[in-house]
């Protein structure tokens, strides 16, 4: 299931660039199986990347799609999107691929949240306890000061 669809598309990258980007052949229309497929794919590797640390479901099914869910999935897609033409991989290389790649890690990473995945609880890797197991020694200052009263 994707999570966007052609008019998210549009509307992200702007419909003269999805136009230009989905023009197959020339023929004067958008291949709307081309849209999907880059859509589709986008959503895969967004899941892909967030299952590692997420533990609710993927792929979503959650109406409306979560927004972070949905930002990560057109920086995925305009990625996908722009290496279909030469001329985008030529200009562009491969900084969309970073720039979506660099979103899916800040959201592995718990920098930042799906705030509005209802069934998600905050990722595991938010924080553990650390603690030192050695032993504590008071250590009297050379000034007579005793630092052992604040244990």
């Amino acid at each position: 299931m994707a999570y966007i669809g052609q008019a998210d598309l549009e509307y992200f990258l702007g419909v003269a660039t999805v136009f230009e980007l989905f023009n197959d052949n020339n023929a004067g229309v958008v291949s709307v199986n081309a849209v999907n497929q880059v859509c589709s794919l986008a959503s895969a590797r967004l899941d892909g990347k967030l299952a590692r640390v997420y533990t609710g479901p993927f792929p979503v099914t959650q109406q409306p799609v979560p927004d972070n869910i949905k930002m990560g999935t057109l920086l995925y897609a305009k990625a996908l999107a722009y290496q279909r033409r030469p001329e985008y991989v030529k200009q562009y290389k491969d900084a969309p691929m970073k720039e979506a790649d660099a979103f899916a890690e800040e959201l592995c990473q718990a920098r930042e949240y799906i705030p509005d995945y209802l069934a998600q609880p905050t990722p595991a890797n938010v924080g553990t306890i650390v603690s030192d197991g050695s032993p504590r020694i008071i250590a009297d200052g050379p000034d007579g000061a005793n630092n052992g009263g604040d244990y």
